[in-house]
Parts: structure tokens; C-alpha cells; sequence
């Protein structure tokens, strides 16, 4: 994908993965090298340096680069205006793309299908640098990822509900450290390691009724919200750059045909993703009687804290 797009160079960035530790679905962790998958293996993207790149790729490739916090967008039969915290800016087409469906619901007068709702929780342990594969583990009140850091040190993230995260008191900082020490994760490396700070960002899985009308589209999270089980964010986020850019291209010389299939592209996405990822927690959810795997269970459909439609 990146070298479709010019962008090589942002591999530089990256840092493969050589497999994948976890033992959801199964009473043991169980190591999958990806020396073993046919499609190669997956990248640890650092997202900094990765970003900062693409930047430099686009502004290399003659795009004007204007930095302004957007207020207001008027939307015009033969354009868009975007009123900023400096200057306005007239544009034949505007591409969404700012990581908020949220946003994006809000200009184009549309609600948020918000499929469930979730909360990551993260941060950096210094000095515990994490050999180069992803590391999985379920709990009772939601699942844990750990992987390699921009340079020294590893992140542990924990991805649970807004409904459990509030019992467990988890984005205080002791608290969290104490639910990291108890995992199986930290007791593989220094029982003491902890965060010196920690992050809290809403996650989940959410969409939009409809990505694209006259003179906007929208990628990326501004368009659809994917659950981190996936990893698929970044992937997902340069593929429908791609496939706007077409769009776009074609309806300013009159054929709205690929609009249309960026449309049909977008929604069946979100399909495929919910049912891969409802079979995957379904796997997990067995193992557990508690409200977060209840909520995510395919066998009972009951209103759960925390997840809304």
C-alpha cells in the first residue's frame, strides 16, 4: 500500500512483527510465528514518525500544508467553504479525515450508528523493551495487548468498557498499574515495571449511515471506528485514501460510478468487521461470566452498560 502511494519511505517507520503470543479461546498462550502466514508478516507502526513522514511525502508531492483548527463548514453548489481559527479556505471537495466520526456526524447532519463502546487505556513501561511480537491476553473485565515501543521500553494497553473501567477505577494511574502487575503479561518481566503516565482514548466500533454525499467524503476513523482486535486502523485508513482520491478524481470529471462503489465499499466493511469480530469474542466469551463478555457474547443480545445503538 505504501509504495502504491509513493510513500515507501514510511516503512522506515515500521517494525515487523514476527508473531503473535495469546491464549484467547484456549486455556494456554499459544505462539504463532508469522514466518508460517502466507501473506507475510504483519508491522508495528510508530505512529510519530510514521505520520511525520507521510506529511513530509504530501508536502514533497506539491500540497500546501495549512495549519488552523476547523469551526464551521458551509457546503455550496459548487464547492465548500471551511472556516478556521485563521484563514477560510474555498475547496472544490472536502475529504474528512480528522480521526472523529463524532465530526463528521455533526457537519453532515447524521447520528453515529455506535455498534459498541469501548475505552483503551495505555502506557509506556519503561526499561521492558518487548521482543518484536504482539502479546495478547484476555481478563475478566476486558483484554490486554503489550508490543515494542518506539525505542526503549513497550506499551501495555488495556482495552475494556466505560462501565467496568469505572468500577475498576482504571484510569487512575495506581490502579491501572496494579491491573497490569496482576497479568501474566508483567509477570513475565519485572513483577515492579509499571507506567510512569497513562492515556485514556474511546474506541470501539462505530459508523456513519452513509460516508460520502455531494463534495465530502470521509476516511478513516472519520468514517468508521474500528475495535483494536482488529489492528486494521492504519491498513484500512491509507486504503480508503486511495480509494477517495479515486472517487473524487472521476466525479469532478462528471462519472459518480466510483463515489458509488466507495459507498458500497464502506458499508460492507463494517459489515465483515462486526462478524469477524463477533466470532472472535465469542471465543473468549466462554470463559467468562462477567458483564464486559456477557455485553460481547453472540448467544444473548440483552442491553449491556456502556454499549449503545
Amino acid at each position: 500500500m505504501l509504495r502504491i502511494l509513493g510513500a515507501e519511505q514510511a516503512l522506515t517507520a515500521c517494525e515487523p512483527c514476527y508473531g503473535i503470543c495469546s491464549n484467547w479461546g484456549r486455556k494456554r498462550s499459544e505462539f504463532r510465528p508469522c514466518i508460517l502466514n502466507p501473506h507475510g508478516n504483519p508491522w508495528f507502526v510508530h505512529r510519530k514518525r510514521f505520520d511525520q513522514i507521510l506529511r513530509e511525502s504530501v508536502q514533497k508531492a506539491g500540497v500546501l500544508r495549512l495549519d488552523g483548527t476547523a469551526i464551521d463548514i458551509r457546503f455550496e453548489a459548487d464547492g465548500v467553504t471551511i472556516f478556521t481559527d485563521g484563514e477560510n479556505i474555498r475547496c472544490r471537495w472536502l475529504v474528512i479525515a480528522n480521526g472523529s466520526p463524532a465530526w463528521t456526524a455533526r457537519i453532515t447532519g447524521q447520528k453515529i450508528s455506535r455498534h459498541d463502546v469501548l475505552t483503551a487505556i495505555w502506557g509506556r513501561i519503561p526499561h521492558a523493551r518487548a521482543e518484536q511480537v504482539l502479546v495478547l491476553e484476555p481478563s475478566e473485565f476486558g483484554w490486554w495487548y503489550v508490543c515494542p515501543d518506539d525505542g526503549s521500553g513497550c506499551i501495555a494497553c488495556l482495552i475494556t468498557d466505560p462501565s467496568s473501567a469505572r468500577k475498576l477505577g482504571a484510569t487512575i494511574l495506581s490502579n491501572w498499574n496494579d491491573l497490569f502487575r496482576a497479568t501474566r503479561l508483567s509477570k513475565s518481566r519485572d513483577k515492579t515495571a509499571g507506567a510512569e503516565k497513562i492515556f485514556a482514548a474511546a474506541t470501539g466500533l462505530m459508523s456513519l449511515s452513509y460516508t460520502q454525499k455531494d463534495r465530502w467524503i470521509a476516511i478513516g476513523d472519520a468514517a468508521a471506528k474500528l475495535d483494536p482486535i482488529g489492528s486494521a486502523g492504519t491498513m484500512t485508513a491509507l486504503d480508503g485514501g486511495r480509494r477517495a482520491a479515486r472517487a473524487i478524481f472521476d466525479s469532478l470529471k462528471g462519472d459518480p460510478a466510483e463515489l458509488q462503489k466507495y459507498a458500497r465499499w464502506s458499508a460492507g466493511l463494517i459489515r465483515e468487521f462486526a462478524r469477524q469480530r463477533e466470532q472472535h469474542y465469542l471465543l473468549e466469551a466462554t470463559k467468562h461470566s462477567t458483564e464486559f463478555w456477557h455485553c460481547r457474547s453472540a448467544v444473548d443480545r440483552s442491553p449491556c452498560s456502556g454499549q449503545q445503538n
